[in-house]
């Protein structure tokens, strides 16, 4: 059975469609200033998996491009001093980076970087972008996830998607809650995100 719980492409879906990222803790991002609203999601998934874990004041410093986050992330969760994994595409350039949320630490430090290093947010999709969605995701997406050894349920109609996008109901997941670094990095290399 799915379990609706993050997997590596919920950070894609969100940067793609509502401008909104996902983040963590180091002492070389904090600082006493609030961090912006657009932080909220990943607040709301640290807190999921560790519900008496402090949000930490992030210093916002801006809005990063998006050619240039990757970098600004990689910085980041270098100076926590936790594990890091990068999934790199099929060229070998870097496509993604990441901390494990295997402890409340790296948690912390995930939403700290992600929101101190925000992408700008983005417009909401509009139906001609959402049925794009809907096709890679169950065109390779899912099939390649089941490719892979998971169970993907069955997905809505893409009008019901469309129509009822965020609150869809449905996304290609895996059903492991606790996100894991050589899985996700495994994953990403076997259904790299679109180019």
């Amino acid at each position: 059975m799915t379990k609706n719980a993050p997997g590596p492409r919920i950070e894609m879906a969100a940067l793609i469609l509502a401008g909104v990222t996902l983040s963590s803790v180091s002492s070389g991002c904090v600082s006493t200033a609030p961090s912006p609203s657009l932080t909220e999601p990943a607040s709301d998934v640290v807190t999921g998996l560790y519900p008496t874990a402090i949000r930490p004041e992030v210093e916002f410093r801006g809005y990063v491009a998006d050619a240039d986050r990757l970098a600004a992330l990689t910085t980041c969760y270098e100076a926590t001093g936790l594990p890091i994994a990068t999934a790199t595409g099929t060229d070998g350039t870097p496509q993604s980076v990441s901390v494990g949320m295997e402890t409340e630490e790296a948690a912390l430090a995930w939403y700290s970087c992600e929101s101190a290093n925000p992408s700008r947010p983005t417009p909401p999709a509009n139906a001609e972008q959402l049925a794009w969605l809907y096709g890679y995701l169950t065109e390779f997406l899912a099939p390649c996830y089941e490719a892979n050894g998971y169970d993907i349920p069955p997905p809505p109609s893409e009008s019901e998607f469309v129509a009822k996008w965020p609150n869809q109901g449905w996304y290609p997941i895996i059903d492991d809650p606790i996100p894991n670094r050589e899985r996700d990095a495994a994953l990403n290399s076997a259904c790299p995100a679109p180019a």
